[in-house]
Protein backbone atom coordinates (compact mmCIF):
# COMPACT_ATOMS: atom_id res chain seq x y z
CA UNK A 1 0.00 0.00 0.00
CA UNK A 2 1.40 2.95 -0.93
CA UNK A 3 1.51 5.49 1.56
CA UNK A 4 -0.04 9.00 1.05
CA UNK A 5 2.35 12.07 1.34
CA UNK A 6 -0.62 15.13 2.33
CA UNK A 7 0.92 18.76 3.42
CA UNK A 8 -1.60 21.47 4.53
CA UNK A 9 -0.99 24.84 3.92
CA UNK A 10 -3.16 27.36 6.19
CA UNK A 11 -3.84 31.04 5.24
CA UNK A 12 -4.79 33.38 8.41
CA UNK A 13 -6.85 36.73 6.91
CA UNK A 14 -8.51 39.32 8.24
CA UNK A 15 -11.64 37.96 7.99
CA UNK A 16 -11.42 34.11 6.99
CA UNK A 17 -9.01 31.42 7.77
CA UNK A 18 -8.29 29.04 5.17
CA UNK A 19 -6.55 25.53 4.67
CA UNK A 20 -6.39 22.68 2.14
CA UNK A 21 -4.40 19.49 1.88
CA UNK A 22 -2.58 17.97 -1.04
CA UNK A 23 -1.19 15.21 -1.45
CA UNK A 24 2.37 15.45 -2.95
CA UNK A 25 2.41 12.41 -5.01
CA UNK A 26 0.13 12.62 -6.78
CA UNK A 27 -0.81 16.89 -6.94
CA UNK A 28 -4.58 16.08 -6.09
CA UNK A 29 -6.56 18.73 -3.67
CA UNK A 30 -7.92 16.52 -1.27
CA UNK A 31 -9.57 18.69 0.84
CA UNK A 32 -10.27 22.84 1.91
CA UNK A 33 -11.82 24.61 4.41
CA UNK A 34 -12.62 27.92 5.62
CA UNK A 35 -13.58 29.43 9.32
CA UNK A 36 -13.67 32.42 10.57
CA UNK A 37 -10.77 34.28 11.70
CA UNK A 38 -11.21 33.98 15.34
CA UNK A 39 -9.66 37.29 16.63
CA UNK A 40 -11.58 37.64 20.23
CA UNK A 41 -11.05 33.90 20.64
CA UNK A 42 -9.30 33.00 24.19
CA UNK A 43 -6.28 31.60 21.90
CA UNK A 44 -6.53 34.14 19.29
CA UNK A 45 -5.90 33.87 15.68
CA UNK A 46 -4.31 30.32 16.54
CA UNK A 47 -7.67 28.89 17.40
CA UNK A 48 -9.06 29.14 14.08
CA UNK A 49 -5.89 27.40 12.67
CA UNK A 50 -6.48 24.65 14.84
CA UNK A 51 -10.49 24.68 13.85
CA UNK A 52 -9.70 24.48 9.94
CA UNK A 53 -6.97 21.61 10.56
CA UNK A 54 -9.13 19.52 12.43
CA UNK A 55 -12.31 20.23 10.05
CA UNK A 56 -10.11 18.76 7.23
CA UNK A 57 -9.31 15.63 9.31
CA UNK A 58 -12.85 15.18 10.46
CA UNK A 59 -14.52 15.29 6.81
CA UNK A 60 -11.37 13.23 5.15
CA UNK A 61 -10.60 10.52 7.49
CA UNK A 62 -7.05 11.57 6.75
CA UNK A 63 -4.69 10.42 9.43
CA UNK A 64 -2.46 12.59 11.28
CA UNK A 65 0.52 9.85 10.41
CA UNK A 66 -0.40 10.54 6.78
CA UNK A 67 0.84 14.48 7.16
CA UNK A 68 4.38 15.55 6.48
CA UNK A 69 4.02 19.01 6.85
CA UNK A 70 1.70 21.77 7.82
CA UNK A 71 2.54 25.69 7.20
CA UNK A 72 0.89 28.50 7.45
CA UNK A 73 0.85 31.53 5.93
CA UNK A 74 3.08 34.82 7.15
CA UNK A 75 -0.35 36.27 7.79
CA UNK A 76 -0.98 35.01 10.96
CA UNK A 77 2.54 36.03 12.71
CA UNK A 78 1.16 39.67 11.27
CA UNK A 79 -2.19 39.60 12.47
CA UNK A 80 -0.80 38.46 15.50
CA UNK A 81 1.35 40.77 16.16
CA UNK A 82 -0.68 43.58 14.96
CA UNK A 83 -2.94 42.62 17.49
CA UNK A 84 -0.66 41.94 20.31
CA UNK A 85 -1.67 38.37 20.42
CA UNK A 86 1.28 37.20 21.79
CA UNK A 87 2.95 35.07 24.34
CA UNK A 88 5.39 36.38 26.88
CA UNK A 89 8.61 34.67 26.10
CA UNK A 90 11.38 33.88 28.57
CA UNK A 91 14.64 34.07 27.45
CA UNK A 92 17.26 31.53 28.91
CA UNK A 93 20.71 33.62 27.67
CA UNK A 94 23.77 31.27 27.91
CA UNK A 95 27.14 32.14 28.37
CA UNK A 96 30.25 31.56 30.30
CA UNK A 97 30.82 33.90 33.72
CA UNK A 98 33.53 36.11 32.82
CA UNK A 99 30.86 37.23 29.36
CA UNK A 100 27.96 37.34 31.51
CA UNK A 101 27.10 41.14 31.52
CA UNK A 102 27.87 41.11 27.82
CA UNK A 103 25.62 38.42 27.04
CA UNK A 104 22.48 39.88 29.28
CA UNK A 105 22.90 43.09 27.81
CA UNK A 106 23.00 41.56 24.32
CA UNK A 107 20.13 39.30 24.98
CA UNK A 108 17.68 40.77 27.75
CA UNK A 109 15.06 42.66 24.86
CA UNK A 110 12.96 44.71 27.85
CA UNK A 111 9.74 44.07 25.75
CA UNK A 112 11.02 44.40 22.35
CA UNK A 113 8.96 47.30 20.11
CA UNK A 114 7.96 46.12 17.57
CA UNK A 115 6.50 49.56 16.51
CA UNK A 116 5.08 52.29 18.90
CA UNK A 117 2.11 50.33 19.32
CA UNK A 118 2.92 46.66 19.68
CA UNK A 119 5.33 45.48 21.82
CA UNK A 120 6.82 41.62 22.39
CA UNK A 121 6.75 41.07 26.36
CA UNK A 122 9.90 38.93 27.88
CA UNK A 123 11.41 37.81 30.78
CA UNK A 124 14.84 37.24 30.79
CA UNK A 125 17.78 34.55 32.64
CA UNK A 126 21.33 34.27 32.21
CA UNK A 127 22.54 30.58 32.44
CA UNK A 128 26.13 29.92 33.39
CA UNK A 129 28.00 27.44 30.49
CA UNK A 130 31.50 27.48 32.25
CA UNK A 131 30.47 24.29 33.37
CA UNK A 132 28.35 21.49 31.87
CA UNK A 133 24.78 22.74 32.52
CA UNK A 134 22.76 19.79 34.07
CA UNK A 135 18.85 19.18 33.45
CA UNK A 136 18.44 20.81 37.41
CA UNK A 137 20.15 23.89 36.02
CA UNK A 138 17.71 24.68 33.09
CA UNK A 139 14.01 23.17 35.29
CA UNK A 140 14.99 26.06 37.83
CA UNK A 141 16.14 28.57 35.31
CA UNK A 142 12.56 27.40 33.58
CA UNK A 143 10.92 28.04 36.48
CA UNK A 144 11.98 31.04 37.63
CA UNK A 145 10.59 32.43 34.15
CA UNK A 146 7.54 30.76 34.43
CA UNK A 147 7.00 32.75 37.64
CA UNK A 148 7.61 36.01 35.88
CA UNK A 149 4.80 34.68 33.60
CA UNK A 150 6.94 33.14 30.33
CA UNK A 151 4.50 31.29 28.49
CA UNK A 152 6.71 29.83 26.07
CA UNK A 153 10.72 29.62 26.27
CA UNK A 154 13.59 30.77 23.96
CA UNK A 155 17.41 29.32 24.16
CA UNK A 156 20.31 31.78 23.10
CA UNK A 157 23.68 31.45 23.12
CA UNK A 158 26.53 33.34 21.30
CA UNK A 159 27.61 30.79 19.26
CA UNK A 160 24.68 28.30 19.07
CA UNK A 161 25.26 28.73 14.98
CA UNK A 162 28.11 26.79 15.19
CA UNK A 163 27.85 24.57 18.32
CA UNK A 164 23.32 24.37 19.55
CA UNK A 165 24.07 21.65 21.78
CA UNK A 166 23.45 23.91 24.40
CA UNK A 167 20.27 25.52 23.08
CA UNK A 168 19.12 21.88 22.26
CA UNK A 169 19.74 20.80 25.87
CA UNK A 170 17.16 23.91 26.90
CA UNK A 171 14.40 22.56 24.26
CA UNK A 172 14.65 19.07 25.07
CA UNK A 173 14.27 19.56 28.65
CA UNK A 174 11.68 22.31 28.38
CA UNK A 175 9.66 19.34 26.19
CA UNK A 176 9.45 17.81 29.67
CA UNK A 177 7.94 20.43 31.73
CA UNK A 178 5.75 20.82 29.07
CA UNK A 179 6.12 24.24 27.98
CA UNK A 180 6.90 25.19 24.42
CA UNK A 181 10.11 26.54 22.87
CA UNK A 182 12.34 26.97 20.89
CA UNK A 183 15.93 27.77 19.77
CA UNK A 184 17.69 30.94 18.46
CA UNK A 185 20.17 28.93 15.91
CA UNK A 186 17.01 27.10 14.67
CA UNK A 187 15.39 30.78 13.63
CA UNK A 188 18.12 32.71 12.26
CA UNK A 189 22.32 31.37 11.31
CA UNK A 190 23.35 35.22 11.82
CA UNK A 191 26.13 35.22 14.10
CA UNK A 192 25.01 38.54 15.16
CA UNK A 193 23.47 37.41 18.89
CA UNK A 194 20.78 40.40 19.38
CA UNK A 195 18.99 39.95 15.97
CA UNK A 196 18.99 36.12 16.56
CA UNK A 197 17.39 36.52 19.81
CA UNK A 198 14.73 39.19 19.06
CA UNK A 199 14.35 36.87 15.54
CA UNK A 200 13.50 33.70 18.01
CA UNK A 201 11.57 35.77 20.04
CA UNK A 202 8.94 37.41 17.90
CA UNK A 203 8.77 33.85 16.69
CA UNK A 204 8.04 31.94 19.50
CA UNK A 205 5.63 35.22 20.52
Amino acid sequence: MNKRRIRVGIDVGGTFTKAVAIDVKTGSLLAKSTVPTTHSAEKGVSEGIVIALKKIIDETGIGINEIELISHSTTQAINALLESDTSKVGIIAMGVEPSKKDVIKRTNLQDASINTNQDIKTVHEFLDTSHLISEIDVIETINRLKEKGAEVIIATEAFGVDDPSNELFVMNTASKENILSTASHEISGIYGLEIRTLTAAVNAS
